[in-house]
């Protein structure tokens, strides 16, 4: 669903605005991307695997659990929280917000635990993966975007990250696509760290 609204947020930043907007969606969003329109603003993310809070695509930071860009409340199956936070909900300003819920065999949102092996966990998705995004939340770490487009064979290596300016890379950070899910084939901190939390974006072939 892609929506838009105009913020009505006031008081300070780290508090629950009691606004929300309305996503459209059968059942509430797995994963949505918002951005401030008419002013210079970053791109707040909420992802359903991790603890309440927030990231920011053109951001390395880890998971903010004191954020209250989404009011530190979950998506309910028809609206979407929002806080003060002028990223998110200034008075005036005008926001675009896509959301993604979690349809079986297309599209699916989660999290997995690092093993710092070259042959790290195999995440299920129930499908074989065309797109794949991945962030670490328990450290700074950069957004990954993998594909298979760019890289049909595994290991997958032509990586893109959203917040980086960055040209392709395409060495170390590897991983491979399988017919139910991917596999992480680095034990680097950017995918696989031992005993970091890391989230996923994944959709299908």
């Amino acid at each position: 669903s892609i929506c838009t609204y105009t913020g009505d947020g006031s008081g300070t930043a780290n508090s629950d605005s009691g606004d929300s907007f309305g996503h459209g969606l059968s059942s509430a969003p797995k994963f949505i991307l918002c951005k401030r329109r008419n002013s210079a603003n970053g791109w707040p993310v909420y992802h359903a695997s991790t603890a309440l809070g927030a990231l920011s695509l053109n951001g390395t930071n880890a998971l903010d659990t004191g954020s209250y860009l989404f009011a530190q409340q979950h998506p309910s199956s028809s609206v979407v929280y929002l806080g003060n936070n002028p990223e998110i909900n200034a008075t005036g300003s005008t926001y675009v917000a896509y959301c993604w819920s979690e349809i079986s065999g297309f599209s699916k949102f989660g999290s997995y635990s690092g093993t710092g092996s070259n042959t790290g966990t195999v995440v299920t998705t129930g499908f074989k993966p065309r797109f794949v995004l991945i962030k670490g939340t328990s450290s700074a770490r950069d957004w990954w975007i993998y594909d298979s487009q760019r890289d049909s064979s595994n290991p997958n290596m032509a990586r893109l990250s959203p917040n980086s300016s960055s040209a392709e890379a395409t060495n170390v950070y590897a991983i491979d696509f399988l017919d139910n899910g991917f596999q992480l084939k680095t034990s680097d901190v950017a995918l696989n760290g031992s005993g970091e939390t890391y989230i996923y974006a994944a959709f299908a072939d």
